[in-house]
C-alpha cells in the first residue's frame, strides 16, 4: 500500500506540432495537466437531447444487441427517431388511460349502441347511479325507467324521456355515459395496445444503438477536454509549454510520446511546497479501501495512504456491531446472488471484495460470539470456538478500549513517520505515551505509579514539542511553551475517541438483546396452542429479525466509518489532497 510518486513533466514544442502532441498526451492517458494559462474560450454545450435519448434508450426493459460498427450510425437520424418513438409512447399511453377509465365507467351498464333519436320517436337515455337505500324515491316517480345493474352498493337506472329529467326529480344527478359504445371502446383499447406494441419493437430496435450514442458522447467529450488542454498550454511565438505530472512508472512511455511529437522533455522532483495529485495503488484485494478513504477525502501526497488500515478495521467494527454469524451467512447469500453481476467492471469488483470480507469477517467474528440468529447453537464445535462472550460487560469494555487504544496509537505513530525526522514527531510520541499509561494506569486500577509517569513523560513531550516555531529567542520558546500547553487541551479529545470505541460494544450488544427478545416473542407465540398465535409468531420472527439485521448493516456502515474518519484519521493531522486526473480518452465499446 503507497501513494505512487510522481514527477512533474514539462514538454516545449513547436505551435505547429501543438495540436498532434496534446492528442499524443490524451491517447497516452497517464498524465494529470497542470494549467498554465486561463484557458480562454467557451465549451460549446452539449445537446440535451442526445443526452435524453441516452438515458431513455438505456431504461428500455429490453435490450438489443449492440452495434459496434459506426459506418451506418447517424447520431441525427438515431435521436430524432427516438424522440418520435418517446412522444408516441406517451400520447398512446395517455389515450389508453383515457379509455380504459371509460371503459370502467361504463361496463356497469352494459354495451349498448345509442339508436338514432327519430327511430325511437325522440327519446333519450339518461343515466343514474342510484344507493339501494334511495330506490323507494325512484320508484315513487312518474319516469320510464329499468335497472340495467345491480352493483353491491348502488343501483344503476336508465330513464327513458324526450327531455332530461328535472334535477329534483331523481334522488340522484345523472351520469354522463358519453357518446362512444363499450365495444368501440373496446376496439379502441385494443388498437391503442397493438400500436403501444409496435413502439416497444421500434425502441427495442433503437437499442442496438446505445453504445455508439456513448462513444459519440465520449468523442465530444474528448474533443472538449483536448480544447481545454490546449487553452491552458503556455504560449511564446512560435513555442509552447505544457506542464503534466507522471507517474515514476510512466516515464519511459513518455518519452517515447514527446520523441514521436518532437518535443522537449524536462522532468523534475516534486518541491514541498507544490501538492501533486494523488494517485493510490493498492493490492486488489484491498483496493476497496480506496474508495472508503476517498469517501471522506483524498489523501495528501505528501501524506501517507490509510486505504489498507481502513480496509482492515471497517470490516473488523462491521462485524463487532452486527455480531452474527447467521445475519452474516444471509448477506453471505445475498452476494453469492449477484456475484457475478458484481464482476462486471472495475468499481463491481472492488465492491464485491469489500462485501466477501465483511461477510466472512462477521461469520467469524458471529461465531466467536456465538451467536446464530441470536441463539447459541448446542453443536460441540460451536461451542468450541465460543470464545467472547459479548453480554459480559467487563470482557467487552476491556476488548473495545483495546481496539481503540491500539487504533489512536496506530494513528499518532503514522502521524509522527509524516512528520520525518521533525521535532514534531516527539509530540505524537508523547500522545502515545498518553493512550498507553492511561490505559496501563486503568489495568492496574491504580495499584501502580508506572503508569502515572509515563502520561507525565507524555505530556512533557507535548508540551515541548507540539509548536512549530523554530528554537531561538526568549519570546519563541515562551510561545512554545504556550502552543504545547494549548495542544495538551486536547487531552479531553483522546479520553473522549478513546471511549468513543465504547459503541463497538453497545450496539453489538443491542442487535444480540433485540434478537433474544424477538426469539422469545415468537417462542411464546409458537408454543401456544392455537393456530393463529404460531402464525402470528412466525411473522414476529421473521419481522423482528429482519429488522435486526437491517439496524445492524446501517449501524456497521455508519459507525464502522465514523471510527476511521472521525476518531482515526483526525489524529493523523493530513492535509486533504486533489486526486490524480488523467487526460485520456473515453470508450465505452467493450471488448
Amino acid at each position: 500500500m503507497s501513494i505512487v510518486q510522481v514527477q512533474k513533466a514539462t514538454l516545449l514544442a513547436s505551435m505547429r506540432g501543438k495540436a498532434a502532441l496534446m492528442e499524443a498526451l490524451q491517447e497516452f492517458g497517464e498524465v494529470h495537466l497542470i494549467p498554465l494559462s486561463e484557458g480562454g474560450g467557451s465549451r460549446v454545450p452539449y445537446p440535451e437531447r442526445v443526452a435524453q435519448a441516452l438515458r431513455w434508450l438505456s431504461k428500455s426493459p429490453e435490450q438489443s444487441s449492440q452495434y459496434r460498427h459506426r459506418d451506418d450510425f447517424d447520431i441525427d437520424q438515431i435521436v430524432t427517431e427516438t424522440e418520435d418513438v418517446q412522444q408516441r409512447i406517451l400520447s398512446l399511453r395517455d389515450r389508453l388511460e383515457v379509455v380504459q377509465d371509460r371503459i370502467a365507467h361504463l361496463s356497469p351498464w352494459g354495451s349498448f349502441e345509442f339508436p338514432p333519436a327519430e327511430e325511437i320517436g325522440g327519446y333519450r337515455f339518461w343515466f343514474y347511479r342510484v344507493p339501494h337505500k334511495l330506490m323507494d324515491q325512484v320508484a315513487a316517480t312518474d319516469l320510464v325507467w329499468s335497472v340495467v345493474h345491480d352493483g353491491r352498493n348502488e343501483s344503476y337506472v336508465v330513464v327513458i324521456s324526450r327531455n332530461q329529467p328535472d334535477a329534483d326529480a331523481m334522488p340522484v344527478p345523472r351520469v354522463r355515459a358519453g357518446g362512444d359504445s363499450l365495444f368501440h371502446l373496446e376496439r379502441e383499447r385494443e388498437r391503442i395496445e397493438l400500436e403501444l406494441e409496435d413502439c416497444r419493437f421500434e425502441r427495442l430496435r433503437l437499442t442496438r444503438w446505445i453504445n455508439n450514442i456513448r462513444q459519440h458522447i465520449a468523442d465530444y467529450r474528448d474533443r472538449e477536454a483536448l480544447g481545454q488542454a490546449c487553452r491552458e498550454t503556455l504560449e511564446d511565438g512560435e513555442f509552447f509549454l505544457a506542464q503534466c505530472w507522471v507517474p515514476v512508472s510512466k516515464l519511459e512511455d513518455l518519452h517515447e510520446v514527446a520523441k514521436q511529437a518532437h518535443a522537449a522533455l524536462y522532468l523534475e522532483e516534486p518541491q514541498h511546497d507544490e501538492m501533486p495529485p494523488t494517485v493510490l495503488a493498492n493490492r486488489p484485494v484491498l483496493a476497496a479501501g480506496e474508495n472508503l478513504v476517498q469517501f471522506y477525502q483524498v489523501p495528501n501526497y505528501w501524506g501517507w495512504d490509510s486505504s489498507a488500515t481502513v480496509f482492515v478495521s471497517f470490516c473488523l467494527f462491521f462485524a463487532m456491531i452486527l455480531a452474527d454469524a447467521g445475519y452474516a451467512a444471509l448477506l453471505g447469500l445475498g452476494l453469492a446472488y449477484y456475484w457475478k453481476r458484481m464482476g462486471s467492471s472495475e468499481t463491481g469488483l472492488r465492491f464485491r471484495r469489500l462485501l466477501f470480507w465483511l461477510v466472512t469477517t462477521s461469520f467469524v467474528y458471529g461465531v466467536a460470539a456465538g451467536s446464530f440468529f441470536g441463539v447459541t447453537p448446542n453443536f460441540a464445535l460451536f461451542k468450541t470456538l465460543h470464545v467472547l462472550d459479548i453480554k459480559n460487560f467487563n470482557t467487552m469494555i476491556a476488548v473495545v478500549v483495546y481496539i481503540g487504544v491500539f487504533h489512536l496509537v496506530m494513528a499518532n505513530s503514522v502521524a509522527a513517520w509524516v512528520h520525518g525526522l521533525r521535532w514534531q514527531s516527539l509530540a505524537q510520541l508523547g500522545w502515545i505515551l498518553i493512550l498507553l499509561g492511561g490505559t496501563g494506569y486503568w489495568m492496574v486500577r491504580g495499584h501502580s505509579h508506572i503508569p502515572l509517569y509515563v502520561i507525565a513523560a507524555g505530556a512533557g513531550l507535548i508540551l515541548l514539542f507540539s509548536s512549530e516555531r523554530p528554537l531561538r529567542g526568549v519570546r519563541n520558546l515562551v510561545m512554545r511553551l504556550v502552543d504545547g500547553l494549548v495542544d495538551l487541551f486536547h487531552l479531553s479529545k483522546a479520553f473522549g475517541d478513546t471511549l468513543s470505541y465504547m459503541r463497538l460494544m453497545a450496539l453489538g450488544l443491542a442487535g444480540a438483546t433485540m434478537a433474544d427478545t424477538f426469539n422469545g416473542l415468537a417462542g411464546d407465540m409458537i408454543h401456544h396452542p392455537s393456530g393463529l398465535s404460531v402464525a402470528a409468531g412466525i411473522l414476529v420472527l421473521l419481522f423482528g429479525h429482519i429488522l435486526n439485521i437491517i439496524l445492524g448493516i446501517v449501524g456497521g456502515v455508519v459507525h464502522g466509518l465514523r471510527l476511521n474518519f472521525i476518531e482515526f484519521l483526525s489524529w493523523t493531522h493530513a492535509e486533504e489532497g486533489h486526486v490524480f486526473q488523467p487526460f485520456r480518452k473515453t470508450s465505452y465499446f467493450k471488448e
